[in-house]
């Protein structure tokens, strides 16, 4: 297998081999055996300015799946690019790791960055960014920041921290437009898979500036956030919407149904009996219909109960209703907006962006 093929995941804190190209030979003239080896032992590690880096361990002669290592240089150790070896085949050392670590502690031990917080060590076990991760500063991804009468840019930040609903992490560039942050600066941002199955992070700062209760409360933020992303379906739109949408009530068609009926979030004494209405389109998939108003809901609104309550809630619903629904969808009667199961957990993880609450 050649490093390109099996990715910093492969060599990050792991002991590795690759043949010994004659071009640096020269530089490991301190290291026992380098006139006759045909191979280098490795250990990959992150340099704090370099980036990850392979710590030349030992030379040693290759045989087959292993290596036999000469002693180690008294030293320092030399370290090279691991895209030096990008198209080599490599050897790696699950089986004989234990061993390896044992004998060469002290040399592992000397090249830690004292620098690194302890969550930066562990982002880099977040395998669903590995995809946009930098190469050779595999803290490093690309966000796109998004303001409206703005165009969305996108700038390499280097993770630091985490919480429940987000990424933390610092600007590594100066944004070229005025988005109100500057090189160093640090952000939350958030990290999800598309439609088209493409790993997205952003920074929506109109997010940022929330929103009172009283400014959803007739459902027309929600309409003109649908109607902007129905005319133009990026990204920054999409997520705009579903931010209004997040904090936004929703109301929701219900009838009789039996006791043990999956019932939303909100349902006092007198919905004991009511559960949400299930419908089905033409193409026989099942939905949960949902409004951003009573009045969208037209001739609904007499056929059935409503039931006003959020759009986490609706999902639930969804998920217990015992139907295979392909999803929600907002306004029915006029512009719409599909909600599928890929967005669902887009939804939960964000933070609600009321500011307050109007009585």
């Amino acid at each position: 297998m050649k490093y390109s093929d099996l990715g910093f995941r492969g060599i990050y804190e792991q002991f590795c081999a690759f043949p010994l190209k004659d071009e640096m030979r020269e530089d490991l003239i301190h290291y026992p055996g380098f006139t006759k080896a045909d191979g280098i032992l490795c250990y990959g590690y992150m340099h704090p300015e370099e980036g990850l880096m392979l710590a030349v361990m030992a030379t040693g002669m290759l045989e087959g799946s292993d290596i036999q290592c000469f002693h180690e240089p008294r030293e320092n150790l030399i370290s090279v690019f691991p895209e030096d070896f990008e198209d080599e085949e490599i050897i790696t050392f699950q089986e004989s790791d234990r061993i390896l670590r044992m004998r060469f502690d002290d040399q592992i031990r000397a090249l830690g960055n004292r620098n690194e917080v302890e969550y930066m060590r562990a982002s880099r076990s977040m395998t669903f960014i590995d995809e946009i991760r930098d190469p050779r500063f595999i803290d490093d991804v690309p966000v796109e920041l998004w303001r409206r009468d703005l165009e969305p840019e996108t700038v390499m930040v280097r993770i630091t921290d985490s919480d429940m609903d987000a990424l933390i992490g610092d600007l590594r560039q100066e944004p070229e437009q005025n988005f109100g942050v500057h090189e160093g600066d640090e952000i939350r941002f958030v990290a999800y898979r598309n439609g088209q199955n493409r790993m997205i992070c952003y920074k929506d700062f109109d997010a940022d500036t929330g929103f009172t209760a009283g400014q959803l409360e007739d459902g027309t933020v929600l309409k003109e956030a649908i109607r902007r992303f129905r005319g133009d379906r990026t990204e920054k739109n999409l997520m705009s919407l579903l931010h209004v949408l997040r904090d936004c009530p929703v109301f929701i068609p219900c009838q009789r149904a039996s006791e043990d009926a999956a019932l939303p979030e909100g349902s006092g004494k007198d919905d004991v009996m009511m559960a949400p209405v299930i419908m089905k389109n033409n193409r026989d998939q099942y939905f949960l219909p949902v409004f951003s108003s009573q009045e969208e809901m037209k001739e609904l609104a007499d056929q059935y109960s409503i039931l006003r309550s959020d759009i986490l809630s609706a999902i639930d619903c969804v998920k217990n209703s015992g139907y295979a629904a392909a999803g929600i969808v907002v306004n029915m009667n006029t512009e719409l907006f599909f909600i599928g199961e890929d967005l669902y957990p887009v939804l939960h993880r964000m933070e609600s962006a009321l500011t307050d609450v109007e009585t």
